[in-house]
């Protein structure tokens, strides 16, 4: 059995008839136990409670959008660069607070066990970048700076000094033009969020060496002032720092970002939807410096964003703060959220019969927010889709792709995206259907118009590929899928888990046994120790395990399961639940 990520699961069926034989009866019940297993619910989570919401949780969008989003960050705090009289001791301050606001909102450190980065050296925060690059479209990284910005001379960029320097100087320490090109590289489809808090920084924002094209619509650079002069020349603020009413020194534009990602939320999101962008940050923060400045006209700070807008693009959400539910962004976000759980169920081939998959309910339950009324067919088509009206959302697709198609001429890139986005709805249309050939050659449109790191998109893809028999396609998307959470995820993680089971179902087809028994091992594993024997997820991966040791007549394996097979079949007769559990890594 295959599954899908963030909990869907696929229960496929044994193929051709059982010999009874000294594992037959065995061979029997596992065969039962793989056809009784249940579909998986979908599983969201959000630490806010907020049960007078007139939108339920699985209803939000955007929480949906923000549970699915790989969040990390970098703190890099300088308050000593080696040079005497350089010290900044307010940074390390900066530097505690930001990585406990970041923290709260579940965003994880980008380097594990190292959640400050103070005084760390160039070679350091290069690696630490570098690590970026292969991390999935759905990624949102925060890289913050506090401590000495220096201007290059020709005034097109400012060096952020880093520890073990022996000058403060240009072309020393790191460049903020770096900090977005080395992350960026060639392969890194995610948000990355620069905020540097410096003087100097607004030389920065709209560095000279970095176009607008260079940042894409996935890029913001917050600096903690602004650059002045039309020519880039002279006239640069500087950053101050302020003593709180306990006493406690920080900088000033790190404290109006830590009020408006923390105290002050209701404040900084104005327009009260629940979803802080970037932008709404930046003007609450110069609203708020101005205040803090009003009495001291030497000291005026105006921090700058350099950034393309982008709806789908956000620093937090917050479920239990949401006034407006009907905001533009919110229904972006929402159509985002519905194209995700969209994802089909992989459904198992009982001989040459293809059974339809189930249509996610988390889907139907996005698909009652989509207005009737909106002037969007793919929009409306992915509502039909969701709901089960599938020769309408086929229709509604064509539309939509002749419509895409024709704007594509004259502006191919933009529109390419979309496209992309229509052929992956036109191959989920026809595996509802139960049409996997047909699905096939929408989903290849889609890969190759679009490329991918996305390890759901992925894993859909390879299992699509696998429905059509093509193993060696299967295999690497599905491997791409394991080796990007392997990366990410913690080692524990049940959607590591996930990409383990599907890549060794592909190897069982194949009847690759021994290539397939170690991933349903560390699967299984996973699965058990976070969350429970009882869970479905749980007894899925065990089933389609000791399916295959019946297929290796692996005794000693089977005697070692036999327990746990006997508690999951019990479990099965009797309805007994275990309350699921989540334990560490």
């Amino acid at each position: 059995m295959s599954l899908n990520t963030r909990s869907r699961l696929e229960v496929p069926l044994a193929r051709g008839a059982l010999r009874i034989s000294r594992f037959g009866l065995l061979r029997l019940i596992v065969t039962v136990l793989l056809l009784v297993a249940p579909h998986l619910p979908t599983v969201s989570a959000d630490n806010v409670h907020a049960a007078a919401s007139p939108l339920s949780q699985a209803a939000d969008g955007p929480l949906q959008v923000w549970n699915k989003k790989d969040k990390f960050y970098l703190v890099i705090a300088v308050d000593q660069t080696g040079v005497q009289g350089t010290d900044l001791p307010f940074t390390l301050v900066d530097g505690q607070r930001v990585v406990q606001a970041l923290n709260s909102l579940g965003y994880k450190p980008l380097v594990k066990g190292q959640p400050l980065f103070q005084n760390p050296t160039r070679d350091q925060v290069v690696t630490a970048l570098e690590e970026i690059r292969d991390f999935p479209e759905w990624s949102s990284v925060v890289v913050y700076y506090s401590g000495h910005g220096v201007a290059e001379p020709s005034k097109q960029d400012v060096w952020l000094q880093l520890g073990g320097q022996e000058r403060i100087k240009d072309h020393l320490g790191i460049a903020v033009s770096e900090v977005i090109d080395i992350p960026r590289g060639v392969s890194y489809l995610g948000e990355l969020y620069v905020i540097v808090d410096a003087c100097f920084s607004g030389l920065g924002g709209l560095t000279g060496k970095l176009t607008l094209r260079d940042f894409g619509a996935r890029t913001a650079v917050l600096t903690s002032n602004v650059l002045k002069g039309s020519e880039k020349k002279s006239e640069v603020q500087f950053s101050y720092p302020i003593t709180l009413p306990d006493g406690t020194q920080l900088s000033a534009f790190t404290h109006t970002f830590l009020q408006g990602i923390g105290p002050d939320w209701s404040h900084s999101d104005d327009n009260g939807d629940g979803i802080l962008s970037i932008e709404e940050l930046k003007t609450y923060s110069r609203l708020r410096l101005t205040e803090l400045f009003a009495n001291e006209k030497d000291k005026q700070m105006e921090p700058q964003l350099v950034a393309v807008h982008n709806e789908e693009r956000f620093l937090a959400y917050r479920h239990g703060l949401v006034q407006n539910w009907e905001s533009n962004a919110r229904q972006t976000l929402t159509l985002v959220a519905l194209e995700n759980s969209l994802i089909p169920p992989p459904t198992a081939k009982v001989a040459e019969a293809a059974a339809k998959p189930e249509i996610p309910q988390a889907a139907q339950v996005l698909a009652k927010q989509i207005p009737s009324t909106i002037d969007d067919p793919y929009a409306l088509g992915l509502k039909a889709q969701a709901q089960g009206r599938l020769n309408e959302a086929a229709t509604l697709l064509a539309k939509a792709e002749e419509t895409e198609q024709e704007l594509a001429r004259t502006q191919r890139e933009e529109h390419e995206a979309k496209l992309a986005k229509i052929y992956l709805a036109r191959g989920r249309n026809e595996t509802y259907a139960g049409n996997y050939k047909d699905a096939l050659p929408w989903y290849k449109k889609a890969a190759g118009l679009k490329a991918t790191r996305d390890p759901e998109l992925l894993n859909e893809f390879g299992l699509a590929w696998l429905s059509a028999g093509e193993y060696e396609a299967a295999r690497s998307f599905l491997q791409d899928a394991l080796t990007i959470r392997e990366k990410i995820l913690e080692a524990g993680d049940p959607d590591l888990a996930v990409s383990l089971n599907n890549l060794a179902l592909l190897y069982k087809t194949q009847g690759k046994y021994a290539e397939a028994e170690p991933l349903y091992r560390r699967a299984y594993a996973i699965m058990k120790a976070r969350l429970g024997l009882a869970h479905p997820n749980t007894k899925t991966v065990l089933f389609s395990y000791a399916d295959l040791l019946v297929r290796q007549r692996n005794q000693d394996e089977i005697r070692a399961l036999m327990p746990d097979l006997q508690a999951a079949f019990q479990n099965l007769i009797t309805g007994e639940k275990e309350t699921p559990r989540e334990t560490s890594p």
